[in-house]
């Protein structure tokens, strides 16, 4: 790889830069242009984590002059980007996310947006994050809902190895059918509920309920269905 900076050049070998390396790793990047103004939403592109800023974690900036900006992070915490920061070559206008970056966001109202024809960017995980992400509503945009609907129906959108995608491990996602166990917790005492007839309360109760036998087995617990599936990606 050959760099080019102010009529200087630079020859890198890949091969000798360390991949275990995280500490100012060489990544490729795109530049453009933006315009900010007061009250804009940001994201950070980078880490600065000396000054707390994470990678797509947002701020806004609450004032700009000749010298820098301000900026008013995640945290509530203020940050001063003077001239010449890197910080500053480093962020982008956060209006819009997408899900990986708004994973971790809590907002009022979301507006999700998900193409029925994006054969793998459509399915159950990001759907999941993006209809979190809200407290009071979410609006889902699409160019069909009957396709978008069988879209997420059959991409669950889970991580697969590379032995699963070459086909050497078969992956079985049947869902694991629940079981009756048959439960014996022991006769209930008389006195485990109140008579209300004559206003008295709750007794307590010595035996019965309130000891399980040792051989006694509970039912599973049935999976919620908001908790079926994480929301990792």
């Amino acid at each position: 790889v050959q760099l080019e900076r102010d009529n200087k050049k630079i020859i890198i070998d890949p091969k000798r830069l360390s991949p275990s390396r995280r500490e100012d790793r060489m990544t490729m990047i795109a530049t453009k242009e933006i315009k900010i103004h007061e009250g804009d939403k940001i994201r950070w592109t980078a880490n600065d984590k000396q000054r707390g800023l994470h990678n797509s974690a947002l701020g806004r900036v609450l004032a700009i002059d000749a010298k820098g900006i301000t900026v008013e992070t995640a945290d509530k915490s203020v940050v001063r980007l003077t001239s010449g920061d890197p910080m500053l070559r480093r962020l982008d206008l956060a209006y819009t996310l997408n899900m990986h970056m708004a994973q971790g966001v809590t907002t009022d109202k979301a507006m999700i947006v998900m193409g029925s024809e994006e054969r793998f960017l459509a399915n159950q995980r990001l759907f999941n994050v993006g209809v979190t992400r809200a407290r009071d509503g979410v609006s889902v945009i699409t160019d069909d809902q009957a396709k978008l609907t069988r879209q997420l129906d059959r991409t669950p959108g889970d991580k697969l190895s590379a032995l699963e995608v070459t086909g050497q491990i078969a992956l079985d996602r049947s869902p694991t059918p629940l079981r009756a166990t048959k439960v014996d917790l022991g006769p209930i005492p008389k006195d485990a509920f109140p008579d209300t007839r004559l206003g008295g309360r709750l007794a307590p109760v010595h035996g019965g309920l309130s000891e399980r036998p040792k051989d006694a087995l509970l039912l599973p617990p049935i999976p919620l269905p908001e908790k079926a599936k994480g929301l990792e990606l």
